[in-house]
């Protein structure tokens, strides 16, 4: 869930961004140049795949990453629904707000290594796995934890969780996932 990608792509387009303004100012014909650099500055955006919702994308990223989820998820519900990486965060935020059920419905959308970026399916079983250990859903929990470590069987944590999730049902109840 780290953006560093993203905003390496924010402080690129700012910097485009910035250079269009100056290169208005200087110019006899402002409102010409204006509106071609308005448009430039437009398909930059376009060429450099960074379109609004990846801005929503990061500003939910920044909520979150100051713990405010609820801010961080009206973002990314403005952002792109149908991006992976928008439902994955979606889902991290409404986790943390408690919202268990809506959680886990966007992390087994994003449990399809086809369809989402590389690295990310093992995460959303991991993250899966925690929302159904939270809905008191152990063997569903531990049915995720085991597609996460056929995927990534370097997730210690989720080594973890999985010997929680099929301990005797007294003893879940008194341990939460890591």
């Amino acid at each position: 869930m780290r953006p560093s990608h993203v905003l390496t792509r924010v402080f690129s387009l700012v910097f485009l961004a910035a250079a269009a303004v100056f290169a208005c100012v200087g110019s006899a014909s402002a409102q010409t140049t204006e509106a071609a650099s308005a448009a430039d500055l437009k398909e930059s955006f376009r060429r450099e795949g960074l379109l609004p919702s990846s801005i929503r994308l990061w500003k939910g990223n920044a909520h979150y990453r100051k713990e405010d989820f609820g801010e961080a998820l009206k973002e990314y519900q403005k952002a792109d629904l149908q991006d992976p990486k928008t439902r994955f965060n979606a889902g991290a935020a409404l986790y943390k707000l408690g919202d268990f059920d809506t959680a886990s419905r966007l992390f087994e959308t994003a449990t399809d290594p086809g369809q989402t970026p590389r690295g990310m399916a093992p995460k959303a079983y991991y993250n899966l796995g925690n929302t159904l250990f939270r809905k008191q859903q152990f063997k569903e929990a531990a049915e995720a934890y085991k597609r996460c470590l056929l995927l990534d069987p370097s997730e210690e944590d989720c080594r973890h969780n999985l010997v929680l999730a099929l301990r005797p049902r007294e003893q879940q109840q008194k341990n939460d996932p890591q």
